[in-house]
């Protein structure tokens, strides 16, 4: 009995270590090929899948397979004013944060972000034909496939279950040359049929239990981030500022009064990009000296928010829009104060969407559900881990019918269900705060020159609107009718 457990050790210990160096080995050629080290929005699989291409490339593509083409996606550039100069107080901003867009194979996405740091840039568009077709398969850049912990996490299932392969193989061939380890085989019988239909059995009701726990996970979440986009937060404010310049672009369409309305304009840009900046707590003297630089401050501004606490800058600016805009109707030229109450709706409704996104960002999931749901995974995905092993080490054994089927069976349920769950906890921790640094948060530079470009043009509409309509409004004829 003592030779079988000195046997039984020894095999195990070596079982070990051949998967450890096994599992380098992998780690290292998969490094290699570039497999789990590219950065986005690069995809070594295929030129075609996700590198930018020039337009006379994506011509050069159509002509060889037009099923490879480069998307032409309708372009965002195409909101945007094109001649700084033409922009007044905001030509500075135009000049120095014009709107960039690139388009791969699957989704568009713009390079260019609030923060330096950001390499990575945000993703705008995905055409939803190829991210439901047969594309999608061969497409890893921007999705779970090319993020480097999920491989990292599933490789210890992974190096498991080849532990538990190699073992049962092992002792079922060393069961024939009358080494003391079989009497050990025979007395566990862990491998027997009735044995792994229990383990499967019990596999099966954790898995389904857990895809209708994830599920939950996954609907909460989404609901969450879905709702900053429209309802609250950036959806929120983008409409307050809308109808902000909504407002003083009809009571104020004289060109004399552009200065006014760019101003707030300004201001309002100011306090969207405040708060995608505080929403990360990245707020320091370097973001302020960048607004700035690049024309959303004045410098005197930019001393006055230095003393303000961190995630409060962006509600300080929206109490100076108020305050101006008061100033404005006291001199009731444009409109009176009882005018400037709907103004102050509006100013109310941005301060609301700015305090959801500190709530949702603030205030996360129980942090009890949230560890009880990763707790279960890893104990369903370490009992499939085992199941798979014992499975695969019994089938493939030299004692026992061969059976490639099953043994391909167990690898794909190994590889698949670890991998799987620990990919939606993933995408959930990345849709916790979508005003993060992340490829699929959100485009806040893009949506700062979509604002822009719309605010200037509501702010360009009351100035030239068409003669004809305004004279029939004011009692006359139009002209062509």
């Amino acid at each position: 009995m003592q030779v079988a457990v000195v046997e039984v050790v020894f095999l195990t210990v070596l079982c070990i270590a051949a998967c450890v160096a096994l599992g380098f080995a992998v780690w290292w050629l998969l490094a290699k090929v570039g497999f789990i080290s590219k950065p986005l929005p690069e995809c070594s699989w295929t030129r075609y899948c996700c590198a930018p291409r020039k337009e006379e490339d994506a011509e050069e593509d159509e002509e060889r397979n037009p099923l490879m083409a480069t998307k032409r996606y309708s372009s965002r550039a195409a909101l945007h004013v094109g001649q700084p100069s033409e922009c007044g107080l905001l030509a500075t901003n135009f000049e120095k944060e014009p709107f960039s867009e690139k388009a791969t194979h699957m989704y568009s996405w713009t390079s260019k972000t609030f923060a330096k740091r950001d390499s990575r840039g945000k993703i705008l568009l995905y055409d939803i034909d190829k991210a439901t077709g047969w594309e999608a398969l061969f497409h890893r850049s921007g999705t779970s496939l090319a993020e480097p912990i999920l491989w990292k996490t599933c490789s210890v299932y992974w190096a498991i279950t080849a532990c538990f392969a190699v073992a049962f193989y092992v002792m079922h061939w060393v069961e024939g040359k009358g080494y003391g380890v079989s009497k050990v085989l025979r007395s566990m019988d862990i491998d027997s049929d009735r044995n792994l239909e229990h383990i499967a059995t019990v596999t099966t009701y954790t898995t389904a239990l857990l895809g209708f726990m994830l599920g939950m996970f996954v609907t909460t979440i989404v609901n969450r981030w879905w709702k900053m986009r429209t309802q609250g937060g950036v959806g929120a404010l983008w409409s307050a500022i809308n109808d902000i310049m909504m407002f003083l672009s009809v009571r104020m369409p004289g060109p004399e009064d552009a200065v006014h309305k760019e101003t707030i304009l300004r201001l309002l840009l100011a306090v969207h990009r405040l708060v995608f900046i505080e929403a990360r707590e990245l707020r320091d003297d370097a973001e302020l000296e960048r607004m700035v630089e690049v024309g959303l401050l004045l410098p005197e501004e930019e001393q006055c928010l230095r003393a303000v606490a961190q995630g409060a800058c962006a509600q300080v600016v929206l109490v100076w829009v108020n305050r101006y805009y008061k100033l404005l109707a006291k001199q009731e030229k444009w409109f009176t104060v009882k005018d400037s109450r709907q103004l102050d709706l509006f100013i109310y409704r941005a301060r609301d969407a700015i305090s959801d996104v500190f709530a949702y960002c603030r205030t996360q999931l129980p942090f009890q559900y949230v560890h009880l749901l990763t707790f279960t995974v890893i104990l369903s995905n370490l009992l499939v881990a085992v199941k798979c092993g014992v499975a695969i080490g019994k089938s493939i054994a030299p004692d026992t019918p061969s059976d490639c089927v099953y043994s391909c069976t167990q690898v794909f349920h190994v590889f698949f269900v670890p991998f799987s769950y620990h990919a939606f906890l993933r995408l959930c921790s990345e849709l916790s705060n979508p005003f993060g640094t992340d490829f699929m948060d959100f485009p806040g530079f893009a949506f700062h020159c979509d604002i822009r470009s719309e605010g200037f043009a509501i702010h360009k509409a009351g100035e030239l609107a068409p003669p004809g309509l305004m004279a029939l409004g004011s009692g006359g004829s139009l002209k062509g009718t």
